[in-house]
């Protein structure tokens, strides 16, 4: 088992909590069965206005950056159904293709980016969706139909072969 990584890299634990806590003041840290979890009221900002809000938490594993953290909106607004992009088992939300991190979440990102870049898109979404009934972004399939789509993408396959 590798390190747990807040207590191998406390320095790093403490520079993004900060970071996050700046940014976020509504948000908050705790450690739970050796994880980092961060919880709390996350603001959908736009010109520095909140346009909406969303309970949420976020499980850092142990092994974090090698294995990415976990969202999961806990304010009961997102069902837990496939449709919405979120795992019915247990509420995880589905922020993007594992093998596309390297575009969503690269090398050397924080917590902070997490939050600004998968976490952020995937509630916007959810909003969007709410209100029109489209998702902002495109919307890919479920199971293997969205992993074709996902390397389709990434390759530059058009969807018609």
């Amino acid at each position: 088992m590798s390190p747990l990584w807040h207590l191998a890299a406390p320095d790093s634990y403490a520079r993004m909590r900060a970071e996050v806590e700046a940014a976020y003041p509504d948000l908050r840290f705790s450690i739970q069965d050796e994880c980092v979890f961060i919880h709390g009221s996350f603001p959908i900002k736009e010109d520095g206005a909140a346009l909406d809000r969303y309970s949420i938490e976020v499980r850092v594993p142990q092994d974090f950056p090698i294995e990415l953290p976990v969202l999961c909106e806990v304010g009961g607004r997102v069902p837990w159904v496939p449709d919405r992009h979120v795992n019915w088992k247990n509420g995880n939300a589905c922020l993007f293709f594992p093998d596309e991190r390297w575009r969503f979440f690269p090398d050397g990102s924080t917590l902070r980016d997490f939050l600004e870049g998968p976490v952020r898109n995937f509630l916007i979404s959810q909003s969007v969706f709410e209100r029109t009934g489209q998702w902002p972004f495109g919307e890919r399939g479920h199971g293997e139909a969205g992993i074709l789509e996902a390397y389709g993408d990434m390759l530059e396959i058009p969807p018609d072969r």
